[in-house]
């Protein structure tokens, strides 16, 4: 991983702060009072995630206290009257549907109350999608699941409570509109920030990337958390750099880079309603102060290969009234329902407690990034882990404990992912040339079809890879389970690792979107 160290000479151009990367989990009132020293264009803060627990959109309830939420979100809001900076909540409630949506809100209005006298403009954005559009779309056959799912129905669709997760568009459209204050429905984590950025003209490869980081507060730094406070900063040489306001949180160019791994299934590849963000040429450095980030990131545009889509999640309570599963995982394709029918945009005039409605707008849509290349978002082959028989005698086996750290988890609601982090370039490089991650004999190794396999990738940038794989069911019930992470992860960490002589200096058995390209030049 190229990691050399840089002092800044560069002008910045933007500042965002990501106050914690969920709202009401806790965080530190003074580490956030730190951040907001100098400039600040937007403050920031992810309030959850269908991924934590499917009761929470089922029935409307949050992960965290009222209290706890409107504490933080006092502090926050507090501190964006006073600089004059937009803040932004997205995925209200732990869940980002109407009902988490609505408790946001009411906690955001006595807050404001208590904040008196204040002015500001409010966008509320709702991710409802009508029950009617979604079986209408099913029975279609419109609706494309994005791997293993429960049967549907339409009754099961009309006992479900339904979201489509937004990209940056509604945001951008409600910053346009002069809100200093919006909360969001069910949105993609990384748009709450790239939103901002793009509509100031920063790069979308550089916004997408900062916000993938951005969203997860301190979680992308050693020893981070996800209630810690980061700011994200773009200078206008087109490196992006991040400083920890939590104090047992250091930021790295390798905690920076292997948060890339971070809940998502391809190691080089992240797909948003807009398009694909790709970090096959994205570069990582560390710089004084205790910063470090990246530049080189690219966005390409929705189209052919992948057209513009949103997420559809689903949940529904269970008979017994106690909890909920998972009933929607899928993409919706209609254009004409996406810029029509999604994301409306409620505004308000607020002053102490008095909200006065003062209209509705629908998001305007525009092309971001550049064009669309198949070769190098073909997530089928980048970075994938090609089979290619080793060289050289075996010379010994080690236990891929002692050469690497194993960490499982989940992306979205029906897949696994696993992130084997090497110690050392050499283990690294041993691991690869063993073939033992070729996608087949990692299926062979945790005992599942292959076809359950979505990749085996190499992640160069953090010496690291990354196996995915579609989940045989949606919940687990403990570490005993066989469908667990902590299942997988203790076979994966047994694994005893063949060790080859006359390794050549270049790993082969790796494949590319372009085969002809060596592994250097990427």
């Amino acid at each position: 991983m190229a990691a050399a160290e840089r002092t800044f000479m560069s002008k910045l151009i933007y500042r965002v702060i990501s106050a914690t990367g969920a709202l009401g989990s806790g965080f530190s009132h003074e580490a956030f009072d730190k951040a907001i020293v100098g400039q600040v264009d937007a403050i920031i803060a992810n309030a959850g995630s269908t991924a934590t627990d499917p009761v929470h959109l089922a029935k409307g309830t949050s992960e965290f206290s009222r209290e706890s939420i409107a504490g933080e979100l006092r502090h926050i809001l507090a501190a964006g009257l006073r600089l004059g900076c937009p803040v932004v909540i997205g995925n209200c409630g732990s869940a980002g549907g109407t009902r988490n949506l609505k408790t946001t809100t009411s906690i955001a209005r006595s807050v404001l109350d208590e904040l008196a006298p204040v002015a500001m403009k409010v966008a509320i954005i709702d991710s409802r999608i009508a029950t009617e559009t979604v079986v209408r779309e099913f029975r279609n056959g419109a609706l494309l699941a994005t791997g293993p799912v429960p049967e549907l129905s339409a009754e099961v669709l009309r006992d479900s409570t339904i979201v489509a997760q937004m990209g940056v568009h509604p945001i951008i459209a409600a910053l346009q509109g002069g809100a200093g204050l919006i909360l969001t429905g069910r949105c993609a984590g990384a748009a709450l920030y790239a939103a901002d950025m793009i509509q100031r003209g920063i790069d979308p490869g550089l916004a997408y990337h900062a916000g993938h980081i951005l969203k997860s507060g301190t979680i992308a730094c050693e020893g981070g958390s996800e209630s810690g406070c980061l700011a994200g900063e773009i200078h206008d040489d087109g490196a992006v750099s991040f400083t920890s306001f939590a104090p047992d949180a250091r930021v790295t160019a390798y905690s920076i880079a292997s948060h890339v791994l971070y809940r998502e299934s391809h190691p080089q590849l992240q797909l948003y309603p807009e398009g694909a963000l790709v970090l096959s040429d994205t570069g990582y450095f560390s710089a004084k102060s205790g910063r470090a980030g990246f530049r080189g990131s690219a966005f390409h545009r929705s189209g052919n290969v992948y057209p513009r889509s949103v997420k559809l999640e689903g949940a529904v309570p269970v008979d017994d009234g106690e909890g909920a599963n998972w009933s929607v995982c899928h993409l919706l394709l209609n254009d004409d329902i996406i810029r029509s029918e999604l994301f409306p945009i409620y505004y308000f005039e607020a002053s102490a407690d008095r909200w006065e409605s003062v209209g509705t707008e629908w998001p305007r849509y525009f092309d971001i990034g550049g064009p669309m290349v198949s070769n190098a978002v073909d997530g089928r082959t980048l970075s994938l882990i090609a089979d290619v028989p080793p060289a050289g005698a075996v010379t010994g086996l080690s236990s891929l404990d002692t050469m690497a750290a194993v960490r499982g988890d989940t992306v979205g609601i029906n897949r696994l992912t696993f992130d084997i982090l090497f110690d050392s370039s050499e283990a690294y490089e041993q691991a690869l040339l063993s073939n033992v991650f070729h996608k087949a004999n990692v299926a062979a190794l945790l005992g599942v079809p292959e076809h359950r396999i979505v990749g085996s990738f190499f992640a160069d940038s953090c010496r690291a890879i990354k196996i995915t794989l579609n989940s045989a069911k949606l919940t687990t019930s403990g570490d005993d389970d066989p469908e667990s992470t902590a299942h997988y992860c203790a076979i994966l960490a047994g694994i005893r690792i063949p060790i080859h002589a006359n390794a050549p200096a270049e790993t082969p058995g790796l494949a590319h979107a372009e085969p002809s390209c060596s592994r250097t030049s990427r």
